[in-house]
């Protein structure tokens, strides 16, 4: 089982940590990629935005072979810098 914030979120920094618990699995992935769990279950990745929705999928696998999925959809929209004025 993985537990992790739900609802689509807009955000305005490209950077992101994903944090949460996850029980009894042998292996945890982010999109594809493994990311490390700690014994009593917890996780924090780093991951980068592209501009726009972003589908990020965390799956994790347990010692049976079942797997669980969350899915978890971010929408970033870089702020726009203006210049500055000039005299």
């Amino acid at each position: 089982k993985i537990t992790v914030p739900q609802n689509i979120e807009v955000v305005h920094d490209p950077f992101i940590t994903l944090k949460g618990t996850a029980e009894r699995i042998v292996e945890m992935r982010l999109n594809g990629s493994v990311v490390p769990v700690t014994e009593n279950g917890t996780f924090e990745e780093s991951y980068v935005l592209l501009s726009g929705y972003n589908r990020l999928v965390l799956e994790a696998l347990d010692k049976y072979g079942d797997t669980d999925k969350q899915v978890l959809e971010i929408i970033y929209e870089p702020l726009e810098i203006k210049p500055a004025e000039e005299e």
